[in-house]
């Protein structure tokens, strides 16, 4: 589950500090094997140290994400951060400290420097969807037979209004680098 090499620095570590021999989980253990287990139980996270979260970074998207991961990460989150530093989904970080009445001014900076990243992927998903978007309507023309007042009741406007949407959409598409 663990790389080697992080196992070995852990032992190297627990021998550095606690000497070779000791007692570790109950057992009489290996320093490898005491490295291993402390790691399947605690995961790493704690091997941070507080200076690597709490000096200030902004600008820095890593930092960021680290902070607010470790500062608001709950559920599968919370796992995959103890056990593996795998950050949270930048909008749900940006989402956290934005709802978090108490946050620090490291909170509010982490947050606005993951903004720029958030727009980003929103921006990437929109164009997702309006190739989708595009392709049903198309979809429903081509293949369904629809009429535009058909396409237009499903989507809540008027024919006049989908056939417009149906132009614009086209024109997005075209134009979006892939």
């Amino acid at each position: 589950m663990f790389s080697s090499q992080i196992i070995g620095i852990l032992s190297a570590y627990l021998v550095g500090n606690f000497g070779a021999g000791q007692q570790a989980c109950g057992d009489y253990l290996s320093p490898y094997k005491a490295a291993e287990k402390l790691l399947e139980h605690r995961g790493i996270a704690w091997l941070l140290s507080d200076d690597d979260l709490t000096e200030i970074r902004p600008g820095d998207r890593t930092w960021a994400a680290e902070y607010l991961t470790a500062r608001y990460a709950t559920g599968q989150d919370a796992v995959e951060w103890r056990l593996r530093l795998r950050p949270m989904p930048a909008a749900a970080a940006v989402a956290a400290a934005h709802a978090d009445s108490g946050a620090d001014e490291a909170a509010r900076l982490a947050a606005l420097t993951l903004v720029p990243a958030v727009r980003a992927e929103l921006e990437i998903l929109l164009a997702e969807l309006d190739g989708t978007e595009l392709a049903l309507m198309d979809a429903l023309k081509d293949v369904d037979g629809a009429t535009f007042r058909r396409i237009g009741d499903a989507l809540s406007m008027s024919r006049q209004g989908a056939e417009q949407r149906r132009s614009r959409l086209e024109q997005r598409v075209t134009s979006t680098p892939r």
